[in-house]
């Protein structure tokens, strides 16, 4: 149990590391576009090299050096941020902070567009219809049925990354305008483990 809740305490680290990382590199609102895109194919690549990666060490005997080498990296990513990031600036006033949070809270409460409840409400409803099979229950399902070894799971991971990756590439842009560039991101990663949870489920089903 203390294992578990030490190597939890870690990836919380890395959660706030990158959320604020994300939030100092996009207060330039002239360049948040390209920067968030750039974020986005960096982590893409790391869920796809990382897992595989992760399995091929843990095959040839090298479950210890994983840790060890994820704690360095975090240690390096810590080190990175401390000396390149700026400090954090002084509290603004409640006046201040009132007078930012008031566009947001209505931008927030603003109902759906119409042209895309639809497809909304489509999409909410295959997550629910496939929340019984989401990916870790899968990973368990293939470990027990196809007697597939637990070092070879991170090659799955690598999969659904591979697959959001060419949604985002080639089904994101035609998108057109049928959904607003703030929203495409949510809805298709959505998308994406949708179809990737069908898939499975098609497979299973003809097992």
């Amino acid at each position: 149990m203390f294992l578990i809740c030490f190597s939890r305490l870690l990836v919380g680290f890395y959660k706030q590391t990158y959320t604020l990382t994300t939030t100092i590199l996009t207060s330039n609102t002239d360049s948040r576009s390209k920067v968030i895109g750039q974020i986005s194919a960096i982590l893409t690549t790391g869920w796809i090299l990382g897992p595989s990666v992760g399995s091929w060490i843990s095959g040839h005997g090298g479950k210890m050096y994983i840790p060890a080498i994820s704690s360095t990296m975090m240690f390096f990513n810590y080190v990175i941020c401390k000396l390149f990031f700026p400090s954090s600036s002084s509290p603004s006033s409640p006046s201040k902070l009132s007078k930012k949070s008031s566009p947001k809270k209505s931008k927030l409460i603003s109902p759906i567009p119409l042209p895309i409840l639809p497809s909304f409400l489509s999409l909410l409803l295959l997550r629910f219809l496939t929340s019984t099979t989401y990916t870790l229950n899968l990973k368990s399902y293939h470990l027990n049925k196809y007697n597939i070894p637990l070092t070879s799971m991170g090659y799955y991971s690598s999969y659904t990354s591979v697959l959001s990756l060419v949604t985002n590439l080639w089904v994101l842009p035609k998108s057109g305008g049928f959904i607003e560039r703030e929203e495409r991101g949510e809805v298709y990663n959505e998308l994406v483990e949708v179809i990737d949870e069908i898939i499975f489920k098609v497979k299973i089903f003809f097992a």
